[in-house]
């Protein structure tokens, strides 16, 4: 009865011991305190099973050790970043993880957190540690010349992290454009004004570019910036820590208008396909209409973007055909695919290729299928079809094609207030301009070897074009 007594004490003490110790959940043991880092400052973390590379190691300055313990798994470790921060660190070593509810814990986190300096000559893989133009240096580039479209001073109108940043863009001599860091993040040991956060190149159509942001740990990731006719930017990216895509706008605060610009706007974009192959290009009047220049991008790996005229139009149809030089055809001399005049029925199934919103989706072809809704469209109109294959801003020009994989129309319209209601130009129409071109341009039905949609559109769509115009 005593050792029984003697062994219900111990055990009670010592579970009187471990939930003391249990209930300190955030213990730290600072061996060294540099100033706190902000919130939005990335903390590395290295779990268990990950030993710290080699060449970190000479960088790493040890700050103290962190535990965490009675929280949730995943709540652990954004407790132990917090606490590393506050050391001022933004390296973060878990040394050991528990789960044991008998030691009076659920969850047990032990790590040593480091300040990682990446300074001068410090740089890791992946990392862009790149010195650029300060405001001053900017200004007095930009200042009394005439300037590339997207270079200036830009300011964000939607707080990234709570901050308001300040950025440079310009071209730098090797043909790329550079972003920098200017101003707006206070207290922050990992940029200073000058310090490139992007690098970029012109993507295939104007206003778009491709490259790598720099997050505030100087890591880059794939980015995409795309600038409105405004003279603002949007970025978007995808931090390497994150799974989630941030977006950031930015607007133009300098140079001002009274500075000369070279502008060469393009003010709308939309679809086109081939009905030769001695370079005609068949689209809607109104994606062109009133434009100063017309581009086509020919539909090869490197989009190369070339000029176009017009070679005939009609304005009733909305129908225009575009004389084009140079395009590099991926298919042998007969087009790809056929056309077809006669009446299609209401009920067939159609598909429609082409760029919609393209400064939004990308230049990636769309394909979106339905029916024939009716074999006439906007208020009867007796020219045109109307169908339910989904179409966007951007669309206009594309082909519909039936099932058979033969052109039964143009995309020209849709109706904004209901969904999946569009219109297409019938072909007898099409036809109808073609018979008035210079050159013996003649189109005929065929016959698809392959019914499957998915071989239809692989087949076909290195004849379906971007049409892009400056106005």
């Amino acid at each position: 009865m005593k050792l029984f007594l003697g062994y219900t004490m111990l055990m009670i003490a010592a579970i009187l011991m471990w939930g003391c110790y249990a209930n300190e959940l955030i213990k730290t043991q600072p061996t060294k305190q540099l100033p706190s880092r902000d919130r939005f400052e990335n903390v590395f973390i290295y779990d268990v099973d990950k030993e710290i590379p080699e060449n970190y190691r000479p960088f790493m300055d040890f700050l103290g050790k962190v535990t965490v313990q009675n929280i949730l798994e995943s709540n652990c470790y954004d407790y132990a970043v917090v606490e590393c921060r506050k050391l001022g660190g933004n390296f973060l070593k878990v040394t050991a993880f528990y789960t044991d509810p008998w030691m009076g814990f659920d969850h047990r986190l032990e790590a040593d957190a480091y300040n990682l300096d990446w300074g001068p000559g410090k740089s890791f893989v992946g990392q862009i540690v790149q010195s650029g133009l300060t405001e001053i240096d900017l200004k007095t580039r930009l200042t009394g010349k005439t300037v590339q479209q997207y270079e200036g001073i830009y300011q964000s109108i939607t707080a990234d992290n709570n901050y308001k940043f300040k950025v440079g863009f310009y071209q730098g001599s090797d043909g790329k454009y550079y972003m920098t860091y200017l101003s707006g993040v206070n207290f922050s040991r990992s940029w200073k004004e000058g310090d490139v956060i992007g690098v970029f190149d012109t993507a295939a159509y104007q206003g778009v570019f491709l490259g790598d942001w720099v997050t505030l740990d100087k890591y880059s990731t794939p980015a995409e910036l795309t600038f409105s006719n405004s003279g603002a930017f949007n970025v978007s990216y995808i931090p390497w820590n994150s799974r989630s895509k941030l977006e950031s706008t930015y607007i133009k605060t300098y140079p001002k208008g009274s500075v000369e610009i070279d502008y060469g706007v393009v003010s709308s974009t939309g679809s086109g396909f081939l009905i030769s192959t001695k370079g005609y290009i068949v689209t809607c009047n109104h994606v062109v209409q009133g434009a100063k220049k017309i581009y086509v991008i020919d539909n090869n790996r490197t989009k190369t973007r070339l000029p176009a005229t017009v070679a005939i139009s009609d304005v009733n149809n909305d129908l225009c055909i575009l004389k084009v030089s140079g395009l590099s055809l991926g298919y042998s001399s007969s087009l790809p695919y056929g056309f077809d005049e006669a009446l299609n029925k209401t009920g067939e199934s159609v598909f429609c290729m082409g760029y919609p919103l393209t400064q939004v989706m990308g230049n990636e072809i769309k394909v979106t299928n339905g029916i024939i809704s009716s074999v006439t469209g906007y208020k009867g109109d007796v020219s045109s079809y109307q169908f339910s294959a989904p179409a966007q801003p951007g669309n206009s020009g594309g082909p519909l094609f039936n099932s058979s994989g033969n052109v039964i129309g143009v995309v020209n319209a849709k109706i904004s207030q209901a969904e999946n209601v569009s219109y297409a130009v019938k072909a007898s129409y099409l036809n109808n301009l073609i018979g008035l071109l210079s050159d013996d341009v003649r189109i005929s039905k065929s016959t698809q070897t392959s019914s499957s949609l998915s071989s239809l559109v692989e087949k076909f769509k290195p004849a379906v074009y971007i049409i892009e115009v400056e106005n």
